[in-house]
């Protein structure tokens, strides 16, 4: 589901941070779910562990993954996604933001 709301944003697999972004989000939907308290810092270790690189690059990599959403992906559906919640993309939000409002939206759609 959250591989289909990425498409569906208009998200490039090639990004390096593309699966990573995948990892966090299903792993912080997880922890939602489980009712217990989610820190993205923890998650970003699990992740930089699995794919044997450094918590910094995980991080780096997620957010020009979601830089890319916001300069090349489908406007239409980023504003569908994030009902505007930042501006008219000025800005981009930051890497909780995006994945609480991408676990947001696909409950929503549930």
């Amino acid at each position: 589901m959250i591989i289909e709301c990425l498409e569906f944003l208009g998200t490039s697999t090639k990004y390096i941070g593309y699966n990573y972004l995948v990892d966090t989000t299903l792993l912080y939907e997880n922890g939602i779910r489980k009712n217990k308290k989610v820190l993205l810092g923890k998650l970003l270790n699990e992740i930089s562990n699995k794919y044997n690189t450094k918590y910094t690059s995980v991080e780096k990599d997620e957010r020009v993954c979601i830089d890319g959403i916001f300069r090349y992906g489908n406007i239409d559906n980023i504003s569908v996604v994030f009902n505007n919640i930042s501006g008219y993309y000025d800005e981009r939000p930051s890497l909780k933001l995006f994945i609480t409002t991408l676990i947001n939206y696909l409950y929503k759609e549930k």
